[in-house]
């Protein structure tokens, strides 16, 4: 019985503590929630959460960017994540989690580490489209394999001189897409079970007070706390995955 009110515990806190994140920066509930969801449920679980509290938490605050959306800047690199999604997805039942999660928190360490030391004016000024698409697709594959597709888009997007709200909006379009396809994927591939549907109960309402919560601080960043903010939060993760392995 302890160990079934801990497994329940941790996914209510995951939920709330992704939500909040999610609210925050427009992305991270997975990032977020992932390293404390894999303390107490299997990864497939874990990957199914992190899906469907960042649906959640997107589709609730959507509204906050609709003025920055551009489909132009959102469509291509969000084709090219959903292409990537169904071999994650795939992959999922069979990859080892543990070399994953090292792989996927290294790159997050080393690279938050050298953008929060290197000159804020240090930007890439020219949109390079191959390379925003290689990212989409690298970032749809980890969705369908983990859950979190965000990474290798927002890092993109961070050496980008693009306004706070532009970035947002690209994440969040991005990532509500990629994850969509990611649960109907999951369910398509038998991997839903009567675990999911239990957790889906507690996390669903947490994530959306959590992004309440985050939506309501976000209002009170400007541009260059946003992206401190969004570096600190992938540093976090990184160091989190890392450590749950």
């Amino acid at each position: 019985m302890a160990r079934l009110e801990f497994t329940w515990f941790m996914v209510f806190a995951g939920g709330f503590v992704g939500g909040f994140v999610s609210g925050l920066s427009g992305f991270g509930t997975g990032l977020a929630a992932m390293p404390i969801w894999l303390l107490a449920v299997h990864p497939v679980l874990a990957t199914q959460l992190a899906a469907l509290g960042a649906v959640i938490s997107q589709v609730q605050t959507l509204g906050t960017v609709r003025q920055s959306l551009s489909l132009r800047h959102v469509g291509p690199i969000t084709v090219a994540g959903l292409a990537g999604v169904p071999i994650g997805v795939w992959l999922l039942p069979s990859v080892p989690v543990d070399i994953f999660k090292v792989s996927i928190g290294t790159l997050l360490i080393v690279f938050c580490l050298f953008l929060l030391v290197v000159p804020a004016n240090w930007r890439v000024q020219v949109r390079h489209r191959p390379v925003e698409m290689l990212c989409g697709f690298a970032g749809g594959f980890m969705g369908g394999l983990t859950g979190v597709p965000g990474p290798p888009v927002i890092i993109w997007g961070t050496l980008q001189n693009w306004p706070r709200q532009d970035k947002r909006a690209i994440y969040q379009v991005y990532i509500l897409a990629i994850l969509v396809l990611t649960l109907v994927a999951t369910a398509v591939a038998g991997l839903m079970n009567r675990d999911f549907l239990i957790s889906a109960l507690i996390v669903a309402p947490v994530t959306i007070v959590g992004a309440w919560c985050g939506a309501m601080v976000y209002r009170r960043v400007d541009d260059r706390r946003f992206d401190r903010i969004v570096l600190a939060i992938m540093l976090i993760s990184g160091i989190c995955l890392i450590a749950s392995r």
